[in-house]
């Protein structure tokens, strides 16, 4: 692996969320909450639950002690090597409400991420718990999320030279007569060299009038000299993600496109005053 050879340790920082996590929960009556999206999983525990598409995974904790992840049997082996020890990793066997209603003890309030979870899940949670007990939690994790610390801020770090190296060996790759899908695939393949562990998005290559449409797929079109060709390519590292946008041309741009250059140029500096 190449570029991003130095592992960061977010182990400490997990834990120090997860108690914010829970003072969080103090400051809004609640002792437990039910943490559902994929994101936030990945943010407290360390297991990678939005990798793509997203893991069926759940996180348990309460004021009282309680640490579960409850993951699938697929899941199982990989969250218990991956997961960091003070939380215990289950298996999820039957419906997410019967889990939950199991691990629960006590009368305490529960914070559920509605703005995640299903109807149908939010309603079975009702019926079980009492809607009382269950109160919106939608956000809260977020809101921790909103402030990076040293160790994000290096991981975010390394997603950006992962994609700018891949952007630096796609614009190599770009040859007339080769297809945007090829040139994508070369700037992948060269993300997860540099230590990436996928892709953000999927990776967009438009060359020539195509290029006018932001999120086109890379397809069957063909770079040409002097036309516009638009690169948008978005790694993960450790669920960190970088976006980054290019647009090249082979040899000198054609003289329309130098005036639209221009133009975009002028309105820039204006808006900036």
């Amino acid at each position: 692996m190449r570029g991003l050879a130095h592992p960061v340790d977010l182990s400490g920082s997990r834990r120090g969320r997860l108690r914010r996590l829970l003072q969080a929960l103090e400051n809004k009556g609640l002792t437990y909450i039910l943490v559902s999206t994929p994101e936030n999983v990945e943010y407290l525990t360390g297991f990678p639950a939005a990798s793509h598409p997203p893991r069926n995974c759940h996180l348990i904790a309460s004021t009282e002690g309680l640490r579960m992840l409850l993951v699938s049997r697929l899941d199982l082996e990989e969250a218990e090597e991956l997961v960091d020890p003070h939380i215990d990793v289950v298996e999820l066997k039957s419906r997410l409400d019967e889990a939950v209603e199991k691990a629960l003890k006590g009368e305490g309030r529960l914070g559920v991420e509605l703005k995640y979870l299903s109807c149908e899940v939010v309603e079975s949670l009702r019926r079980r718990l009492k809607a009382e007990r269950l109160e919106d939690a939608s956000g809260l994790v977020e809101e921790l999320r909103e402030v990076k610390s040293e160790e994000e801020v290096e991981l975010i770090r390394k997603a950006v030279k992962a994609a700018e190296r891949a952007i630096e060996r796609g614009v190599e790759a770009l040859v007339e007569g080769r297809s945007e899908r090829e040139v994508a695939g070369i700037m992948e393949a060269e993300a997860r060299m540099m230590g990436a562990d996928g892709t953000a998005f999927d990776t967009i290559v438009s060359c020539g009038p195509s290029s006018s449409q932001p999120h086109r797929a890379a397809g069957e079109g063909r770079p040409a000299r002097g036309e516009p060709i638009v690169v948008d390519l978005g790694v993960r590292v450790r669920g960190y993600c970088s976006d980054l946008s290019r647009t090249i041309v082979l040899g000198e741009p054609k003289p329309w496109l130098e005036e639209a250059i221009q133009a975009v140029l002028e309105a820039k500096r204006e808006a900036e005053g």
